[in-house]
């Protein structure tokens, strides 16, 4: 045997070597102890032994908790379907809601939909009163009333104050035609 050992009072173990280890020569030491020599760990020592060894484990079960806990909490609050029942249509717009820009949202943009939004302008001119359609002849007429423009609550949507501008600037009397249909496109 090329080591030495000996047991020195009640916590302490000497173990040395009899020679001189070679390089990447090691020292093993198998030790019996009885049972109840060293203490076990208390409860919340336990706990944090346990706590360090799977700390990896512990923070992703946090996470998937809290990702789910905010999953939870979002879908009840904006997630959840209406209560069932009847469904009662709307017969008006929303508020600040022009059917020229109804018709721009219900078709993603402009593209195909600019005479129809452009007419959807001009007839809730005419409804407000601020415009009458002339269409007896080969052309189409708008033409300003004596009403004033609203103002304050009432005022115009920008789309059909864009319009009423653009016929008071040309005093208050434009014709829509094929010759001046590319100077709309500008308005």
């Amino acid at each position: 045997e090329a080591f030495a050992g000996a047991v020195q009072g009640d916590n302490t173990l000497e173990v040395r070597t009899t020679g001189t280890l070679a390089p990447r020569e090691g020292l093993s030491v198998a030790l019996e102890i009885p049972e109840g020599l060293i203490a076990p760990p208390t409860g919340s020592q336990a706990f944090w032994y346990w706590l360090s060894d799977n700390k990896r484990i512990v923070i992703a079960g946090f996470g998937f908790l809290g990702v789910l806990l905010f999953y939870l909490l979002t879908w009840n609050a904006v997630g959840r379907d209406p209560p069932k029942g009847t469904i009662i249509p709307l017969y008006y717009p929303p508020e600040g809601i022009s059917p020229a820009l109804a018709g721009y949202i219900d078709n993603w943009g402009w593209s195909e939909s600019g005479w129809r939004n452009f007419t959807a302008a001009t007839v809730s001119l005419a409804t407000r009163g601020l415009i009458v359609f002339d269409d007896s002849g080969k052309d189409i007429v708008l033409t300003l009333t004596d009403k004033p423009e609203p103002e304050g609550a009432d005022r115009l949507p920008p789309g059909e104050k864009v319009i009423y501008d653009w016929v008071k600037r040309r005093n208050g009397r434009v014709v829509i035609n094929k010759a001046n249909g590319p100077s709309l496109n500008t308005t």
